[in-house]
């Protein structure tokens, strides 16, 4: 795993200089959308390195690894997702406020989701005893007000306030949507297997027993296929960013890691590379 540990090194300082470059700044909401995959991208990554260093002294660890990959990879496919619809609006030949407009009506779908479930959640607590109506009341009141972009106003009724925006897709639909995309697209839809995998982790059940078995050699293969895809998964978050509000910055970080991805993971021969550009 010590090409993996590399590569999660590289991942770390790359996206936590991008978070620090834009800290505090005002940013498009397509930019603060994947800002926010990059944050979780670096802490995911730091964690990762520890227990991974960890795993020969103490091979359990894979388990909690296996954890924190499964939530990367579905931030991996909700970012390639967002990409996918900024590449097809490209495609159509569209203007580029309306390449804005549509991705950023992605990103609020996403960005609204975990809201609204909140309320739901809040309104079965209430139901079941867990808060008094008055609680609820106020709950709903502040959550509209600080979150009032994604939400409408409430009416002080005990209803949950609606969302503005359309009810976010499941993981499942993304995945069918990269699948159905260009070859590019589909080549990243694959990696919903490996999410799928994980998921018995997270989820208890008979395939959980069975899967955290398998031979050592077997899990580190699947945790490094899931882990160098995370310089992938920072390139597509740079590249968006690049490419919604282009800046020296960006255009060469989205380079760097560009580089990295293509010799260091893929590992494309330099002389093909040369061979290709005659």
């Amino acid at each position: 795993m010590k090409e993996t540990l590399r590569h999660l090194d590289f991942v770390m300082a790359e996206s936590n200089l991008a978070i620090h470059h834009y800290n505090s700044a005002n940013v498009h909401r397509i930019s603060f959308f994947y800002l926010g995959l990059l944050e979780r991208i670096y802490a995911g990554t730091k964690s990762l390195k520890l227990l991974i260093e960890n795993l020969d002294q103490d091979p359990t660890h894979e388990f909690a690894a296996g954890l924190v990959a499964r939530t990367l990879i579905l931030d991996f496919m909700i970012g390639a997702r967002g990409y996918q619809v900024l590449k097809s609006v490209q495609e159509a030949g569209k203007e580029p406020h309306e390449e804005k407009s549509e991705v950023t009506e992605y990103c609020n779908i996403i960005l609204g989701a975990g809201v609204t479930h909140t309320l739901k959640d809040l309104k079965a607590f209430q139901t079941g005893g867990g808060i008094s109506e008055a609680q609820l009341h106020e709950a709903f009141a502040n959550m509209a007000g600080k979150y009032e972009a994604f939400l409408q106003p409430y009416n002080n009724d005990g209803v949950a306030p609606a969302g503005r925006f359309p009810k976010a897709p499941q993981v499942k639909k993304i995945f069918e949507c990269l699948a159905a995309g260009n070859d590019e697209m589909k080549g990243l839809s694959k990696y919903y297997n490996t999410y799928s995998f994980y998921s018995k982790y997270e989820h208890f059940g008979l395939l959980s027993y069975d899967l955290m078995r398998r031979l050592e050699q077997q899990q580190q293969s699947t945790l490094k296929q899931s882990l160098d895809l995370m310089v992938l998964h920072t390139f597509i978050c740079l590249q968006v960013m690049l490419e919604i509000a282009p800046d020296n910055f960006l255009e060469e970080k989205a380079e760097l890691v560009g580089e990295y991805l293509k010799y260091e993971v893929l590992k494309v021969p330099v002389e093909k590379e040369k061979a290709a550009d005659k």
